[in-house]
């Protein structure tokens, strides 16, 4: 009986290591997916960001030199208004 109790005690402790090295190495690997997901989303919207300023710098530009807002609109493929809109940002 004092033999079955030591094996029962045994498997259970063994559980316990087991779930608890699972729970590490789970925690570890979501901390990498995430870490590396986030790095894809942030490198995403850095360059959606950057493409946004780049027109409306070009914008600035091309009214700067006497381009008309709608000849702008069309070149960057952006409305008349967003033109307008960026053209008044400094």
């Amino acid at each position: 009986m004092i033999e079955h109790l030591k094996v029962r005690d045994n498997i259970m402790e063994g559980l316990r290591e087991g779930r608890l090295e699972g729970l590490k190495e789970g925690k570890k690997e979501g901390l990498k997916e995430g870490l590396k997901e986030g790095l894809k989303e942030g490198r995403k919207e850095g360059l959606k960001e950057g493409r946004i300023e780049a027109v409306k710098e070009a914008a600035r530009n091309f009214y700067a030199n006497g381009v008309s807002l709608d000849i702008i609109a069309k070149s960057l493929n952006i409305t008349k208004e967003k033109v307008q809109e960026y053209i008044s940002v400094n």
